[in-house]
């Protein structure tokens, strides 16, 4: 476990603004953020309302076969329902495209 981001959160929020942002649906993330009732539009401006201090760690995540490392930040965000709700975000960063492996309470 890195105690920096793997990725620059900067360059990760420059690409989800541009629209490449990819929901893992395979781990229930687009369940979690359905249960939540975030919409597409509420989970990037908690991902561009990130900041350093969010930062918890990096962490491996399997995929397959191969493992990817993912940062995770932790983060109080006034969610849809104005209630706060105390999120718990796990990505990766590829290139041009972010993916979010976790996004839930």
């Amino acid at each position: 476990m890195g105690k920096a981001p793997q990725y620059d959160l900067e360059e990760i929020q420059r690409v989800a603004i541009t629209g490449n942002l990819n929901i893992n649906t395979s781990d229930k993330v687009d369940t979690d953020i359905v249960n939540l009732d975030y919409s597409m539009e509420e989970v990037l401006k908690c991902i561009l309302s990130l900041s350093s201090k969010h930062y918890q760690k990096t962490i491996p995540y399997s995929i397959g076969n191969k493992s990817i490392n993912c940062d995770v930040y932790h983060m109080d965000y006034f969610g849809p329902d104005g209630q706060i709700d105390s999120l718990y975000i796990k990505f990766s960063y590829s290139s041009t495209w972010m993916t979010i492996y976790s996004f839930h309470l």
